[in-house]
């Protein structure tokens, strides 16, 4: 499951603003530069109390009863929000004989139990179905339980974490189709175990079924489910019954329904049927959306050597989803930030997640981790694969940048609190999703593969596959199966990395001894005392004054390293681990230099030296920006527009830069810098393919042209695209427009969780301008958004961004006394709600 991170901090630290909120001045509001919000694993960050009782030991679940099919047939209450079910439940002692068994349903109407047509004993709690059998069940004997029942997913108040924050299991989304721009949706959420607010099951990791689920919906609305549609019956009262079959077991966490009025796109992958499900906007961008699916299955399936080991692939975009995405067994389903049109993916893409997501269909629902502890074995695989596919559909300095990103994701967190990989003392099932199973799994899975090499590690896989696949494994399955391919005791890695908390932080010196001529090189470990000493195999370079270079093998592994190498003058530069394959955090300086920049072995160590562009007085500052201008990573290119587009070499080339640049990142940073911009350079910017690009250009028009930058503004405020609409409402409050209410209503539902800050924030500059009764009205519609559940959380987090701007600049002075009281009520009323929600998130 992929997560999305945002810093709520940020949103803390404006209720103070809000609270104390008693007048606002009337300073015309500018457009404000939004905080970069960046899509990645969601950091959970929960301090360690200063005296902890001890934990207790998560262990996985038992498992007296093995749970075979699941048949379900489903109609939907959408009133009251509630889903009739009929359940079939095939099951058979795992072992023992048994005369009971019991079943997670949560929230549940339990109308009837029976068996062969007799009811049964039962007991109920709002949480287990306890079940009595009339005879005791042995071993080998199958057994059919049927329970006719009703689930109320929305009674009482949801639970949650950062990571998925909400546990209803099962959505209604619009159930009373009365907001105009949002669609009518259902769609559920399984992990981690909420698939038992719907059905009646063993809702733990380590069971799986098959399944066969029934769903009566109106003929209208497409319905979706793992594996194969088997059948479509309509009936004469408009609605129709779609019949779902999954014929290969997976976990009930995994089990998943999406409904609505969707458009269905259709590929083909060798023999496996693919779909893509997107809203009907944005059907022509729907493989585009989904782009490299089937290149993906190819290059997963080819460097597993293991085939997609199921039916079928869907994917589908929900509304006002809980989390990132979720890997459904064949149908993985996503967030609304995934649905985009084709000008806003160019260059800015959605391979990341759909590869993290569809990786899952092998380690995940393939192999399932047998309890959350081990959740790693999951998320870490669904991490790493980013970086495969990255490096190898863009190049090695793609993947070792997201490398370099999931790194500093995951030093972050543990900075406030670490955990062992494979962690049995979590608090929460829900901690486990954090920047450790994701960002240092895929991390530690990269640093386990240098050490065995590319084939062994590919190797390792495949068998770890072919020895669980469509079961449940524990982190010792994973390393057998290393050791078994490579003949390798590998405890000592699994031991330090997966069972042990925290890494290395790695201080260094050296010194020269121009009487010995000898080089020294002291490495110290000096971590938290509560971590390990790690055993680090790594590599140094050493590059003399006189130039050439030494490099040289080496194992960190004790508190104190210390290594001499016989030098003919003292060293330039000393570079440990240059490749940055080790997970370790450096307590020491490297100075940014050219040098640094020349003989990089990784983007990492290029970005680095960079830095020497912030520095306006280094002597090599111009010769380093004319070089790196040139550098073949747009990364590289971009980081020096930004930082010496004021060098007259790098400002001279930027129109030819905004016009010629292949990556648009590039070009959009170009066209930002250019304080003048031929009419001929213009006009093709405005026509890029790129709408990032088309609207870096639409900003110059607003600076520059006010005339034409409200005409483009008119002809683009209808547009699909999240980028040229955040153009659009920039300009309209550049030029304090009256009027637009309706545009930002109406295009505030585009955004996703990260352009929805920015928006919200040109929103509020907009409303600055607005009269009194507008701007009351509005934030009357926020006050009711930011205490619903229908809303989606960043939603609720864009609001309350916007509140600090309009606390500072809302003109209430020139309000009537009516006006100015209800607009500063509304404004503390929605700070106190949003404390509020903090608090509980």
């Amino acid at each position: 499951m992929s997560r999305l991170s945002i810093i709520a901090t940020n949103c803390l630290s404006l209720l103070t603003v809000l609270l104390l909120f008693t007048q606002c001045n009337t300073q015309k509001v500018a457009v404000v530069e939004p905080t970069e919000i960046r899509i990645t694993d969601t950091v959970y960050i929960k301090p360690e109390p200063e005296e902890a009782a001890p934990k207790p030991y998560r262990a996985t679940a038992d498992r007296p009863v093995d749970l075979i099919h699941t048949d379900l047939s489903l109609t939907f209450n959408y009133a009251d929000k509630e889903v009739n079910g009929k359940a079939k439940l095939t099951c058979t002692p795992t072992f023992y004989p048994i005369d009971n068994m019991s079943l997670d349903a949560k929230n549940f109407s339990i109308k009837e139990v029976t068996m062969k047509g007799r009811p049964l004993k039962f007991t109920y709690d709002d949480k287990k179905l306890y079940i009595e059998f009339e005879n005791s069940i042995e071993r080998g004997e199958n057994f059919d339980v049927y329970i006719n029942y009703t689930a109320h997913p929305y009674k009482g108040k949801a639970g949650g974490s950062a990571a998925i924050m909400s546990d209803r299991g099962l959505y209604f989304i619009d159930a009373d189709e009365s907001d105009p721009y949002k669609p009518t949706q259902i769609w559920t959420q399984g992990e981690t175990e909420s698939s038992s607010k719907w059905f009646p099951t063993i809702d733990k990791p380590n069971e799986r079924c098959t399944q066969k689920i029934r769903v009566r919906v109106k003929d209208e609305y497409e319905t979706l489910s793992n594996g194969l549609l088997t059948n479509s019956k309509k009936h004469d009262d408009g609605t129709r019954t779609d019949t779902w079959e999954m014929t290969k077991p997976h976990a009930p966490y995994l089990f998943m329904l999406a409904i609505g009025d969707f458009h269905r796109a259709t590929d083909q992958w060798e023999d496996i049927p693919l779909e893509y499900m997107v809203e009907h906007d944005y059907a022509p961008d729907a493989k585009a959306i989904f782009n490299y699916t089937p290149e993906m299955l190819s290059y997963f399936s080819n460097i597993l050597d293991y085939k997609y080991p199921w039916d079928k692939y869907s994917q589908v975009i929900a509304r006002d989803y809980i989390s990132g995405a979720m890997e459904n067994t064949t149908a993985s389903l996503y967030g609304q930030f995934l649905q985009r049109p084709m000008g806003d993916l160019i260059d800015n893409g959605n391979d990341k997640i759909v590869a993290h997501e569809l990786f899952h269909h092998w380690f995940g629902d393939l192999v399932t981790c047998e309890s959350w502890s081990n959740l790693t074995l999951n998320e870490g695989f669904a991490n790493y694969s980013e970086y495969l596919w990255l490096a190898y559909k863009y190049g090695r300095d793609e993947g070792e940048l997201h490398r370099f990103n999931e790194t500093q994701g995951y030093l972050a967190s543990a900075a406030q609190y670490a955990h062992p990989l494979i962690d049995f003392h979590y608090d929460n099932k829900e901690d486990m999703f954090d920047a450790h199973s994701y960002n240092k799994g895929g991390l530690v899975l990269h640093m386990l593969r240098e050490i065995v090499g590319d084939e062994a590690f590919f190797t390792a896989l495949n068998h770890y596959l072919n020895e669980k696949d469509f079961e449940a494994a524990e982190v010792h399955d994973l390393r057998l199966s290393f050791e078994e391919v490579t003949g390798l005791d590998l405890n000592w890695f699994f031991n330090q990395w997966f069972l042990e908390p925290g890494h290395p932080v790695i201080e260094m010196d050296h010194t020269y001894n121009p009487e010995t001529g000898y080089l020294t090189v002291n490495v110290r470990q000096i971590q938290n005392k509560d971590w390990p000493i790690f055993r680090i195999p790594t590599e140094i370079e050493i590059y003399p004054v006189s130039g050439g270079k030494i490099k040289r093998k080496i194992i960190l592994d004790k508190k104190e390293n210390t290594f001499n190498f016989e030098l003919k003058d003292k060293a330039a530069l000393v570079v440990l681990d240059p490749k940055n394959i080790q997970l370790f955090e450096r307590q020491y300086e490297q100075k940014p230099s050219l040098l640094a920049y020349e003989k990089a072995s990784s983007v990492w160590n290029k970005l680095a030296a960079l830095e020497l562009l912030d520095d306006e007085k280094h002597e090599d500052r111009a010769f380093l920006a004319k070089k790196a201008i040139d550098d073949s990573f747009y990364a590289v290119r971009l980081r020096t527009i930004q930082s010496a587009s004021n060098i007259p070499e790098i400002a001279n080339r930027l129109a030819e830069i905004a016009e010629k640049d292949p990556n648009a990142n590039v070009r959009v940073a170009a066209v930002d810098q250019l304080e003048t911009m031929p009419e001929a350079l213009l006009v093709k910017a405005l026509n890029d393919k790129s709408n990032r690009v088309r609207a870096a250009a639409a900003m110059y028009l607003m600076e520059n042209d006010k005339e034409r930058a409200l005409k483009w503004a008119d002809e683009h405020n209808t547009s699909t695209s999240q980028s040229l609409l955040q153009a659009v409402g920039d300009i309209y409050v550049d030029q304090e427009l009256k009027g637009k209410s309706d545009f930002f209503e109406r295009s505030a539902d585009r955004m996703s969780f990260d352009s929805a800050f920015p928006f919200y924030i040109s929103w509020a500059g907009y409303l600055v301008n607005e009269d009194a009764a507008a701007v009351a009205l509005q934030l009357e519609k926020w006050n009711a958004q930011i205490s619903s559940e229908e809303t989606g959380i960043y939603k609720k987090y864009a609001i309350l961004t916007a509140l600090q701007p309009l606390a500072q600049f809302l003109p209430v002075d020139s309000y009537g006394e009516e006006d100015k009281t209800k607009i500063q009520g509304l404004i503390q009323q929605i700070g106190m709600k949003a404390a509020m929600l903090f608090q509980g998130s």
